[in-house]
């Protein structure tokens, strides 16, 4: 590698204000940056050849790598701004984030000092039921962690390289084919894992160190062979920058949510990185290029501060959502389809920020990333050590009990208060036992259907009364899960026999869903859903009732979510179609098929608003009939579904939800008859709702399933 092309860049400098601006603009909601996301990945190409080319030089000068030295270079680097942010966030959580989702940021705070906040968020992303980690303020440290995960096995890669090479004269001569081959196959394998699992596993391909190793990688390669380049002509240069820059554009403007990410649509932003990278190689910066607009004043400045401006940005968007609207938790998606506070309050986060970075860049990062204490393994390492033990143990102890005291400081209706920090806790050892078995009956999204399946017969799923003489089902979504509580009980006082088959994102539909290929229903649903009828429910067939329950969201998120008001009609029929075959499957295993109503949906994040209100509870009720709105849209659909059924299987459609606002109620409360809290999010109820309601549910299953 030559020495020309490690030189200070400017068009870097600049690539990395593209970056930083893009991830900014997107997560302030900016509308016409739906793609935003991608920031990232150009940090990705960017971070893989910088590094790579301080390893590669390091070995062709002096043949060895120092590990030591390298680290210590990251602790400079990386640790003390990345400690302050973190410290700041606790402070700010204590105050400002939610007590249903203060464990939750503590976890993220300590999975990120230590480098692990990829996985954390890519198993809570995974969990339909954890905390909303779209609404966390430490998400963004998980492309940190991948990048210090890929510089635990670079380097030692490279060392193993050396070695070998040391012993064989001959490999000698092919050092930098070696390096390239072994970060080439790596590369590879890591994009064919991305292509084939970013369309199906969701917050694990997104986050996951295996699906984006490559694009550091690409970065990589670069470095590597960059003494290659240093003869490409001007003119072609020139036209490598522009076509670089207008690809990592596109992506940006033409992405969004929808897009399969990172995946092969990844290569588009990565590809145009890397051609950035390589027109700059060569010194001297074509006149009108992009190179040479890259290298404007302006963007030396953001570039040069991106890395703060990147760890500030995202937490003060977060709180200042949290301070001035009532969050919706609706699911955790990698790729947040808007911003997070109003367009206000965020425009003024994004000024904080720039505030923000302005000062620590000029007294913290640059004092500390040159003070002498740090400048050698001996000191940085410890040093760095020590900043990451602060971090754990104030995560672990004083904010948790600065919280509890700013809370009892608070004063308000502490019972209130004290069930949204305790919601869905067990609250003894029956509850703590119903949990782990909920859990493990529970399919994720993201898990293999035939994995599921087996999990689930490995498993102790019958719930209610095991040797009751009736034998009912319970099948959906997470709002077919949320009534387990519930109808467990019910079953224990009835002598009911119940089988849970639930899969979060997956509504009952998908049962018929493969007699028609243009419902917007996930394949991997419907497998699962092929696999639980052939595999669980023939087996324990016949069924005394079969209750279906699905979120009143339906039509939105999987039927209509890409077409306009025109095609809707069509989209409906063929709904319609899928769930009347659902119906027909359902009644060859039992004469009653029970729907499940959803309650009433808020549009605002429930126990949030119970807390900010300070556990006022009347201060968050709403309005029943807008709740009710898409649900009753829905209802309208299956129950032309059921007068489509030809067998004689009998559909019914269950008031469950009314128990948790009656039609007597205009205004819908959000806690039970006895006080419980009843929504654990805007949407779910929660388990004492559900076993608070156990007996009405059970009069209303025998009533309309015939059980009596």
């Amino acid at each position: 590698m030559s020495n020309s092309a490690f030189r200070f860049r400017t068009d870097i400098e600049g690539l990395r204000a593209v970056a930083v601006l893009l991830v900014l603009l997107f997560h302030a909601g900016v509308p016409f940056i739906p793609g935003g996301f991608v920031g990232v990945d150009v940090f990705f190409v960017v971070s893989g050849f910088l590094i790579t080319g301080i390893l590669v030089r390091e070995a062709q000068k002096t043949g060895r790598i120092s590990v030591a030295d390298f680290y210590a270079r990251r602790v400079r680097r990386i640790l003390p701004m990345s400690t302050v942010v973190l410290l700041a966030i606790l402070i700010a959580a204590v105050f400002i984030t939610p007590t249903t989702q203060f464990d939750t940021v503590m976890t993220s705070v300590i999975a990120a000092a230590l480098f692990v906040a990829n996985w954390v968020f890519a198993a809570q992303s995974a969990d339909y039921f954890a905390a909303d980690v779209a609404t966390n303020p430490v998400l963004h440290f998980w492309s940190l962690s991948v990048e210090e995960q890929f510089y635990v096995i670079w380097p030692i890669l490279i060392i193993i390289i050396l070695f070998a090479i040391r012993r064989n004269s001959a490999l000698a001569k092919h050092r930098t084919a070696l390096l390239a081959g072994t970060l080439a196959t790596i590369s590879i394998i890591s994009l064919l894992i991305s292509a084939f699992t970013s369309s199906a596993s969701g917050g694990i391909a997104y986050y996951g160190l295996q699906t984006r190793l490559w694009e550091l990688g690409v970065g990589g390669l670069l470095a590597i062979v960059a003494h290659h380049l240093t003869r490409v002509p001007a003119k072609a240069r020139f036209l490598a920058s522009w076509i670089g820059l207008a690809l990592i554009l596109y992506a940006g403007f033409a992405f969004n949510k929808d897009t399969v990410f990172p995946g092969l649509a990844a290569l588009i932003p990565v590809g145009g990185t890397a051609l950035i990278l390589a027109a700059g190689i060569t010194p001297g910066i074509p006149k009108g290029s992009a190179s040479a607009l890259l290298s404007v004043k302006p963007m030396q400045y953001v570039g040069a501060r991106s890395y703060n401006l990147y760890l500030w940005h995202w937490p003060v968007l977060v709180f200042a959502g949290l301070l001035t609207t009532t969050a919706i938790t609706d699911g955790a998606d990698p790729i947040e389809e808007s911003t997070v506070a109003p367009p206000v309050p965020a425009a003024i986060a994004v000024i904080i920020a720039f505030g923000l970075t302005i000062v620590t860049y000029r007294w913290i990062e640059q004092p500390l990333r040159h003070h002498k204490f740090l400048r050698t393994p001996k000191t940085a390492l410890p040093i760095g050590a020590g900043m990451i033990a602060v971090v754990v143990l104030a995560a672990l102890f004083v904010a948790p009990a600065a919280a509890s005291k700013y809370s009892e400081w608070r004063g308000g209706n502490q019972t209130v208060l004290n069930d949204v920090k305790n919601l869905d806790k067990p609250q003894d050892l029956n509850e703590e036992e119903l949990s782990k078995r909920q859990e493990a009956c529970r399919s994720s999204q993201d898990d293999p259907a035939a994995k599921s399946i087996e999990d689930w017969n490995n498993a102790d799923c019958i719930f209610g009364d095991p040797n009751g003489t009736k034998t009912l089902a319970v099948i959906g979504d997470s709002h077919a899960d949320m009534w387990l509580w519930g109808l467990d009980k019910a079953g224990k006082d009835n002598g009911w026999k119940i089988l849970m088959l639930a899969r979060t994102n997956c509504p009952y539909m998908a049962f018929g869903s493969e007699y028609r290929s243009d419902v917007d229903i996930s394949s991997a649903c419907v497998e699962w859903a092929n696999l639980a009828y052939d595999e669980v429910l023939q087996k324990y067939q016949p069924f005394d009732a079969i209750m279906l329950a699905r979120t009143s969201r339906m039509l939105v998120r999987y039927v209509s979510p890409k077409v306009d008001d025109n095609q809707r009609e069509e989209l409906e029929n063929n709904l319609e179609q899928v769930t009347a075959a659902s119906y027909e499957r359902f009644g060859k295993l039992t004469e009653n098929v029970l729907v499940l109503e959803d309650p009433p949906r808020a549009d605002f994040d429930i126990p949030t608003c119970i807390e900010k209100n300070d556990g006022d509870v009347s201060q968050c009720r709403f309005d029943r009939k807008a709740g009710l709105e898409q649900e009753n849209e829905l209802l309208a659909i299956e129950k032309r579904a059921a007068e489509q059924v030809q067998s004689d299987v009998r559909v019914q459609f269950v008031p469950v939800g009314e128990l948790i606002c009656s039609p007597s109620q205009t205004q819908c409360e959000v806690v039970t008859t006895n006080g419980k809290v009843a929504y654990r999010d805007s949407n779910h109820i929660t388990q004492a709702a559900g076993l608070e309601y156990s007996q009405q549910i059970a009069k209303l299953i025998s009533k309309y399933g015939r059980l009596n």
